[in-house]
This record gives structure tokens, C-alpha cells and sequence, in this order.
């Protein structure tokens, strides 16, 4: 339990407490000057500065030349996803991820799919009702267990 937890303050700092809960990284990876410089800058110096200096640093400490460019290749497309247009959209979101997006990380870092559905089963305990690397669900949403 961090001091903050201690007192009670865990959420009531907002965005400055994620700092002081973990000054030299986000629970997303990044670290304090990602999130401060915004949403377009942070993920453009993530993709163009961090990204690589990871790759570099993992080639350094022995990791294959060709997992660390896969691994690095992965992660890029993932991030500059999050920039084009009408992406995120309700009605296009699962079609785009499933067809194209799964698809694309799945050939530059093999086992991507694999991990998904572990990390979903690990970290929530939960199935898919449309499995990762799917083109098409085998059946509808169980609406009645999801509103359980």
C-alpha cells in the first residue's frame, strides 16, 4: 500500500497523483513527459524517440536484432493506429480491429493474438464472445450474462 493509499488520497489527485503514484512511468508505459507534452505529441515522441531507444536497449542486453525490429514494428503500428480518422468509432471499432488491425500486428510480432487472450484470461477471467484474430464471430453477444 503506496502512502497515498494510506491516507486515502489514491484517485483524488487526478492526473498529478498517477505521477506521484509512480513518478517514471504511466500504467501504460510511458513516462511523465509522454503524458504531460498531450494526446498528439506524447504518442508522436513515444513512436519516434522512446520506441526505438527501447528496441536499441533490448538489441544491447543480447535480444535478437529481428525481435527487437518486430517488436518495435508491433508497437509502432499499434500507436499510430490511434490516428486515423474514425477508428474509434462505435460502429467501426470491431470491424476494423478484427479485419485489419489484429491481422497486421499479428504478421509483424507473431503470438500477438496468443497473448491477448491470455492476458484477457489472466487479468479479468473473462472469454471472448469474437476471438481475437477472427474475421467473423461464431455467434452473438450473450447480452443476458453480460447484464448479470
Amino acid at each position: 500500500m503506496t502512502i497515498l493509499e494510506q491516507y486515502g488520497f489514491a484517485g483524488a489527485f487526478g492526473f498529478y497523483g498517477d505521477f506521484i503514484y509512480s513518478a517514471n512511468q504511466t500504467r501504460y508505459g510511458s513516462g511523465p513527459v509522454e503524458a504531460l507534452a498531450g494526446p498528439t505529441i506524447g504518442p508522436l515522441l513515444e513512436v519516434g524517440l522512446v520506441q526505438p531507444l527501447r528496441a536499441g536497449r533490448a538489441m544491447l542486453e543480447g535480444k535478437t536484432v529481428e525481435d527487437s525490429l518486430r517488436k518495435l514494428a508491433a508497437q509502432s503500428a499499434q500507436d499510430l493506429k490511434t490516428f486515423i480518422p474514425m477508428q474509434n468509432a462505435f460502429y467501426a471499432k470491431a470491424a476494423l480491429d478484427h479485419l485489419v488491425f489484429q491481422q497486421v500486428l499479428e504478421a509483424l510480432s507473431p503470438g500477438y493474438l496468443q497473448s491477448i487472450r491470455r492476458r484477457t484470461q489472466r487479468e479479468f477471467n473473462q472469454a471472448w464472445w469474437w476471438e481475437p484474430g477472427e474475421t467473423m464471430p461464431e455467434r452473438l453477444p450473450d447480452i443476458g450474462g453480460a447484464l448479470k
